[in-house]
């Protein structure tokens, strides 16, 4: 008989378990749901940032450059430049203006007005340029601050990136591969860039499409960290060509801290192992973040540039 009643309780305590964890997982979706919801409606809430031409864009470089530099590995200064300034042109077309490209610098198409794709003519080769810009709205601020790491779908599970930014470039992932498969071959030379939050994005592309294209340049201008070291030593090996370029008195690039804590968890996130390091200050933050600013870091001669507080040689620095 007491066997019957302890088996009953036992079966009772096993049916109220199970309900609580049903329960627990039904209002864990409902929920994040509620909260993803609030996260949304605070981006929109926070003010966009003002919108800002870049009218200094020439394109000079190009006068420099022949085909094999875009096929050496090596950090060319001339190659950097233009990237820079395909950069400014991508703001100026999320802004509405006049992105001022030459006229053998086609721009095709966007990508969920993050990314903008171009490609260079007049080479014996196709050479496509995808280019990722920064932070710019609300959500994007949203995107920034959500600092925890996360897998990569079909990468090992070691290799973690930034949640927030990973979350970003995953509905332009299928956009890019369908562009590279239907208007690229394996002859074609790709250039990837990006500015501060849009280096995140360029990465993340680089690294897929060099799986099948071995013509990859990577270029980032004020990059934050993206990820742990597995990641980057993954970016190394699959993207020989990559260089961070970091102005010393941006604070973007020193962000998130190397050491990332949240409850219960701490992140580890690892600088860029090829890094073309600027000091030219000019007093604040924003000027000091600013495109203009990397790429009269990078031609300090030019007409375009204003006087700097000061200004050093840049050096590269490999670690």
């Amino acid at each position: 008989m007491w066997e019957i009643i302890n088996f009953c309780i036992l079966l009772i305590i096993l049916i109220i378990i199970i309900l609580i964890i049903i329960l627990f997982v039904f209002y864990y979706y409902k929920i994040r749901s509620y909260v993803d919801e609030a996260i949304k409606h605070i981006g929109e809430l926070i003010p966009t940032f003002g919108e800002y031409e870049y009218s200094s864009i020439d394109y000079s470089q190009q006068d420099n450059l022949n085909l094999e530099d875009f096929m050496d590995i090596n950090f060319n200064k001339d190659i950097a430049s233009i990237l820079c300034q395909i950069n400014m042109s991508s703001y100026n077309l999320f802004g509405g203006f006049d992105p001022r490209l030459p006229d053998n610098l086609k721009y095709l198409t966007n990508i969920n007005n993050t990314g903008y794709i171009y490609e260079l003519k007049g080479w014996s080769k196709q050479i496509i340029i995808f280019s990722f810009r920064g932070t710019k709205t609300g959500d994007d601020v949203i995107t920034d601050l959500d600092s925890v790491q996360t897998e990569m779908v079909g990468y090992p599970k070691n290799v973690l990136t930034h949640r927030g930014f990973y979350r970003l470039w995953l509905p332009c992932k299928d956009s890019i591969k369908k562009f590279v498969k239907d208007k690229c071959t394996k002859e074609s030379i790709f250039l990837i860039t990006g500015h501060s939050l849009g280096c995140a994005s360029a990465l993340l592309s680089a690294l897929m499409i060099s799986g099948n294209n071995p013509n990859v340049k990577f270029y980032m201008f004020a990059p934050p960290r993206i990820g742990n070291h597995h990641l980057i030593n993954l970016l190394d090996k699959e993207v020989p060509s990559n260089y961070a370029v970091i102005n010393t008195p941006d604070i973007i690039p020193n962000l998130p801290p190397v050491t990332f804590t949240t409850i219960g968890s701490t992140w580890l996130y690892e600088n860029f192992t090829n890094r073309y390091v600027l000091d030219y200050q000019l007093g604040s933050i924003m000027l000091n973040h600013r495109l203009d600013t990397y790429y009269c870091g990078l031609n300090e001669k030019s007409e375009l540039c204003r006087e700097p507080i000061w200004k050093k040689i840049p050096v590269m620095v490999t670690s």
